[in-house]
């Protein structure tokens, strides 16, 4: 999966070089020392979905859509999961209360808010791509656009900044909490580390550092799905 322009193909031996488009280098080189495991598989399915049931007048009761029934997102954001979980939590929470009339509705009206703090980020972020179809961006989408961007700038060098982007992005705290006055601080002032031109993920002999592959020269390696050197 790639961005616009930028889509990988299925063959093994274009995978790295593909790779080595990427602004660091870091992955590449730990592509180029791991043994492949599985086929390279590609996905171009990127689009957003959503179905506003909560919004209809009329819902039945006994049942309530959780999950891709309710919103499908691009995968290279990884939400499907966690709106799903979010989801099946907040209709856990309803059912401790007891059913009662309406439960079903007010069950979607629940499962449609982590679906919308997800739909917010998707969209948000595609939006700006010139391939995507929909509404364009407005004045308030490019600025929170440049935002954001700078926000994530600041994260290489700032802790700060990483933990309040990666809180949102994993969906453990809300979009606005990127505007708060410390984030929006941490942000003008910048990345507090110089850029490093090397990769700072690697070992003295150049294996991997705390990567996830199988170095097929090294013996000390541990086993796919183990960090190596860990």
């Amino acid at each position: 999966m790639g961005a616009p322009g930028g889509q990988p193909t299925r063959d093994p031996d274009a995978f790295e070089p593909f790779a080595r488009t990427l602004r660091h280098p870091v992955l590449a080189d730990l592509v180029a020392r791991a043994e492949p495991l599985t086929d390279v598989s590609v996905t171009h399915s990127t689009a957003n979905h959503r179905y506003f049931y909560e919004r209809l007048p009329v819902w039945p009761e006994g049942l309530v859509a959780l999950g891709d029934s309710v919103a499908s997102f691009n995968p290279v954001y990884a939400q499907g999961i966690p709106v799903a979980a979010q989801g099946a939590l907040a209709l856990r929470r309803l059912l401790a209360a007891g059913p009662a009339e309406g439960f079903a509705r007010r069950a979607q009206r629940a499962v449609a808010r982590p679906v919308h703090t997800a739909w917010t980020l998707a969209v948000g972020q595609d939006i700006h791509f010139p391939t995507t179809t929909g509404a364009a961006p407005g004045v308030v989408d490019r600025l929170l656009h440049r935002y954001v961007g700078r926000l994530s700038r600041t994260a290489t060098g700032s802790f700060r900044a990483a933990t309040a982007l990666t809180d949102v992005l994993a969906m453990k705290a809300a979009p606005a909490s990127l505007l708060k006055p410390d984030v929006l601080l941490t942000a003008l002032i910048g990345p507090l580390r110089p850029d490093r031109p090397d990769p700072t993920s690697r070992s003295r002999n150049g294996g991997c550092w705390t990567a996830w592959c199988r170095d097929p020269d090294d013996a000390e390696a541990g086993p796919p799905g183990r960090p190596a050197h860990a």
